[in-house]
């Protein structure tokens, strides 16, 4: 059986055919509704549901301020129910162990860590590698725009191997490979953590990447951030040339990967650097390879306009194979 207290007043009980006194402490049914016990305390439905709460879930201390007229039976339902609520937040798991960056596979050499402190995209790209690596890990999160306070320090925990110094990939860690932290549904504040991490790891250079290169120009950038757009379409074309003039940044590149597509640019001034691939197999199709004139073209281009180009390992050593030549791995200044 549970009980509920009132103050004041009296009612009849029909259960004892006598007077009840609001501030005694026989029982009230807890199955009786609060309409019924109201009606037989002569209060109101809600005066009945405050003693309930504060009853079954106020803590010692606040039942005895109630009972001694220095806390209302309002407040301390108030009180009561906020304390509650606050006990329900299930606080994330700790960590076992420090962040760190995660070393990426030879299909990303130019930057051989990732850092993903925010996952999730919605452009929903038919190609996606990163939503296919989600839905096998995180059944059921519809690759949702997630921001992981817990990896965020990542970069205070880890050292520049010596062996960055002869191999700039090493260096060079890509930052949210597994979203996009530019789109137009990322908080700023997301943003400004993560700028603010990267500000505090000069030692290492990070590499950022978005197909939403209309909001690169608003921020500040640290002089070790890589600032980077991809453009796999001709349809990205201009929205990345009318970004980067007015981008702020050590390094500015785009990512023609996958190239899907002749891509035909005016000017190439605004950029430092160009990574072409083709497209790796994954859930949307097969893997892919651009037409090697179209490589031809855009390389030559970019030489042209002093860029230093990088092809990616998933053009299948096309370069060799069709045409005797090196694969360019070239890095940019900075």
């Amino acid at each position: 059986m549970r009980y509920a207290r009132m103050h004041s007043q009296t009612a009849e009980n029909p259960d004892t055919g006598g007077k009840q006194a609001k501030g005694s402490t026989e029982p009230i049914a807890a199955q009786c509704s609060a309409d019924t016990t109201a009606q037989v305390l002569g209060v109101s439905p809600s005066t009945v549901k405050r003693a309930r709460v504060v009853n079954d879930h106020a803590t010692p201390a606040t039942k005895q301020a109630v009972e001694a007229g220095e806390l209302s039976l309002h407040a301390a339902a108030a009180k009561t129910r906020a304390e509650k609520q606050e006990a329900s937040v299930i606080e994330p798991p700790k960590r076992a162990s420090k962040p760190t960056f995660n070393r990426t596979n030879d299909n990303i050499e130019w930057a051989q860590w990732t850092w993903n402190p925010v996952t999730g995209c919605k452009h929903g790209c038919k190609y996606c590698y990163a939503r296919d690596i989600d839905a096998r890990f995180n059944p059921g999160n519809n690759f949702a725009p997630t921001f992981h306070n817990d990896r965020l320090s990542a970069p205070q925990h880890m050292r520049v191997p010596a062996e960055a110094a002869t191999n700039i990939g090493l260096r060079n860690v890509f930052v949210c490979s597994m979203a996009d932290l530019f789109g137009d549904w990322v908080p700023e504040n997301w943003i400004d953590q993560v700028l603010d991490e990267v500000h505090n790891a000069p030692d290492w250079n990070f590499l950022f990447l978005t197909k939403n290169p209309k909001r690169l120009p608003e921020w500040s950038w640290p002089q070790n951030a890589w600032v980077g757009t991809t453009v796999d379409v001709q349809a990205r074309v201009q929205a990345a040339m009318d970004a980067f003039r007015e981008v702020d940044a050590p390094v500015r590149f785009m990512s023609c990967e996958p190239m899907t597509e002749r891509l035909v640019f005016d000017d190439l001034s605004m950029f430092d650097w160009v990574i072409i691939g083709g497209m790796s197999d994954n859930s949307g199709g097969p893997t892919t390879q651009p037409e090697w004139a179209w490589v031809e073209e855009l390389t030559g281009q970019a030489m042209a306009a002093g860029l230093a180009v990088y092809w990616k390992p998933n053009l299948q050593k096309a370069w060799e194979l069709e045409f005797g030549k090196r694969r360019k791995r070239q890095y940019p200044e900075g």
